[in-house]
């Protein structure tokens, strides 16, 4: 019989994602416990964590972006996001690409033609992709502040890199005080104290290759995007990126401090206004450019960069843009690798718990500190941070991976098998949804025909790392397969058998995949909830006596006055009762249910449990029936649904 149980648990869901309101409250607090407020630091300012899933969007905020609390804290307060302006200048990389700009282009042949490097300089074989994926050898950071492209295209030139007595160093150190790329070449950093001892010979290192040659480089960022934005027939970056980017997706509070407008100044986080930033400490940051600065100069907000990170997620974008769309399978392929994982344009990627590939970005300037990561699939989902913690060490990595784990699997809709959107106690139960299961389950499903437990007259509560709890009890988990590997499970599903548990009324059920576990989903839990079981849209599954299929096409249908058998489940427990989790059940019903075939009295010889869950009716066709004819039982004033057929002949 467990055959027919796996087939007929295909059945459409009476409702699906009708739980949207009871999903954004289980975000937000797992938002609250991933940033978990009452742990971070004092003095860390405000944080604002945006979330976004098929189910929909959900803010949430902490604390204030000004001391004075006069900026609001939402999804449209302005932040300086530092580094995730590389995943912008890498995405204009990828849209040039789409235009004819070969990744493996070297720079020097798009810098001006006046900018020369000497013989003895690594320089000559750097090519763009080096610098998006950290793999040119080039320092962490230049040797000074700029005042103009042509500053920015010497330091690139220079070798060595030099730290001049005569800039003031304001956030960076000199590049080659860079413990990590000091180390490539097998030395120690010797660095001054400052503007008044700087160090002035920092030897460059050729292009690297794999995780150990990953050199987290600023510099390779600011000269790849102008160079890029050049090409392209801009006459700076940030117009490059405005027309490229941030317009075609719809983000126009995604700019640089000097192109703010009243109103972005009105919802600027540390009051950051172009008109005071000389006075202002705490936006003196990366974009000293007079064209911003494509390795850490834009600012943004939760809601732009939500839209931005759903373009690379969903790999779509509104308006519709032909170079944008092009360009995701270049930003998202797997060039490189550093430390923890791999290595696109700007974004990196390392694979969780769940077996999901996280793809994330991070950055920081001066009192701001963000992050941003996502996950595709079938329930895609992704995740902003930002900040103003400055240099407190507010782990937003850790937060936004927490959230994106903890969001993983989600349940759609948990019903009876062939009954309705509700349970009973040691009933058969299907659960659908998204990422319930592993992603790579065998295309047949995976069950619990060799689970270890049967060896001890046991079910198993967990296959294959999934389990399920129904009211807080583990449940039975028979079988699942995946939408991704399968052709039978339009999505993902697990069948339980519910534990023994008198309760009534509303019970969560939650799914655990590899660990993690799903917002729980709410189902009315009755006393029982009997139906029979079908192979198809309408026809029960049931035998003649001999054991043979009853029904149309290959089987044989019924007889008027023929004794047959029929299956069903959620019909309560036996007079006798059952051991919960027990691989054996048996027990007649009582009272014996009343049914009916065709709207005719049909005789009830037997009727009771066989195995864990499944109970056997023996019923007499009523003589004067024939045709497609209704079968329903009642049994202590609750009947099966309508629509299941025996066909007589």
């Amino acid at each position: 019989m467990r055959a027919c149980l796996l087939l007929v648990f295909g059945f459409s869901p009476t409702a699906l994602f009708g739980q949207n309101a009871a999903r954004t409250a289980y975000i937000k607090n797992l938002i609250d416990q991933s940033v978990n407020p009452g742990e971070l630091p004092a003095g860390y300012g405000s944080i604002m964590v945006g979330y976004l899933d098929q189910f929909g969007t959900v803010y949430k905020g902490y604390g204030q972006p000004t001391v004075d609390g006069t900026v609001a804290l939402n999804e449209k307060t302005v932040f300086g996001i530092g580094s995730l302006t590389k995943l912008f200048a890498a995405t204009l990389l990828g849209v040039a690409n789409t235009k004819g700009l070969d990744l493996a282009t070297p720079v020097l042949s798009l810098l001006p033609s006046g900018v020369t490097i000497p013989a003895s300089a690594n320089r000559y074989d750097i090519t763009l992709l080096e610098t998006a994926d950290h793999h040119a050898g080039l320092p962490k950071n230049e040797g000074h502040l700029y005042n103009s492209l042509s500053d920015l295209y010497n330091d690139y030139a220079a070798d060595p890199i030099t730290c001049t007595p005569s800039t003031q160093e304001l956030i960076h150190d000199c590049g080659c005080c860079d413990s990590v790329y000091m180390g490539l070449l097998g030395l120690q950093p010797t660095c001054g104290t400052g503007v008044a001892n700087p160090v002035y010979s920092c030897p460059t290192h050729p292009p690297t290759k794999g995780p150990a040659g990953w050199v987290y480089s600023n510099l390779g960022f600011e000269v790849m995007g102008n160079a890029v934005a050049a090409w392209l027939g801009y006459p700076d970056w940030n117009t490059a990126n405005l027309k490229e980017i941030t317009q075609p997706l719809g983000m126009p509070d995604t700019i640089p401090l000097e192109s703010f407008t009243p109103s972005q100044v009105s919802r600027a986080a540390k009051h950051c206004d172009p008109k005071t930033r000389a006075t202002n400490a705490n936006c003196q940051l990366l974009d000293w450019l007079p064209v911003g600065n494509p390795g850490g100069g834009l600012f943004s907000t939760a809601s732009d960069l939500l839209k931005f990170v759903a373009y690379n997620a969903y790999g779509a974008t509104d308006p519709a843009a032909a170079s944008l769309a092009a360009a995701l399978p270049v930003i998202h392929k797997r060039y490189e690798s550093y430390p923890q994982g791999g290595q696109e344009l700007g974004w990196q990627s390392t694979t969780l718990v769940t077996g999901e590939v996280e793809h994330w970005k991070d950055g920081s300037d001066g009192p701001f500190n963000t992050w941003v990561g996502y996950m595709a699939g079938p329930l895609t989902r992704m995740v902003v941070l930002l900040d103003t913690s400055g240099s407190l060490n507010v782990d937003l990595g850790k937060m936004g991976s927490s959230i994106l784990i903890g969001a993983g699997p989600s349940i759609s809709s948990v019903a009876t098998a062939n009954g309705p959107a509700e349970v009973a106690q040691n009933t058969w139960v299907a659960i659908k949804g998204s990422n319930l299961v592993p992603s790579n389950a065998a295309a047949p499903g995976v069950d619990w025909s060799s689970a270890p437990e049967f060896a001890s007259g046991q079910m198993p509560t967990q296959i294959g790392n999934v389990s399920v709890t129904v009211d807080g009890k583990p449940a039975f988990v028979d079988f699942y397969c995946s939408a991704v590997t399968s052709s039978i499970c339009a999505s993902d599903q697990i069948n339980i058998l519910t534990p023994l548990d008198s309760a009534t009324g509303p019970v969560k059920v939650v799914v655990t995949n590899q660990g993690v576990s799903s917002a729980p989903f709410t189902v009315n839990m009755q006393a029982a909830e009997p139906a029979f079981l079908r192979f198809d849209a309408t026809h029960v599954v049931a035998t003649h006596l001999d054991g043979s299929l009853l029904g149309p096409g290959y089987s044989t249908p019924a007889k008027p006055g023929e004794s047959i058998v029929a299956y069903a489940v959620g019909f309560g427990l036996p007079s006798a009762g059952v051991t919960n989790g027990s691989s054996t059940q048996s027990g007649a019903l009582s009272p014996v249910p009343q049914c009916q075939i065709g709207g005719s009295a049909a005789a009830v010889a037997f009727a009771g449990l066989i195995s864990p869950g499944l109970f056997q009716f023996n019923l007499t066709v009523p003589a004067t029936v024939t045709g497609n004819a209704t079968l329903v039982c009642t049994s202590n004033g609750v009947s099966t649904p309508q629509g299941a057929v025996i066909v007589v002949q």
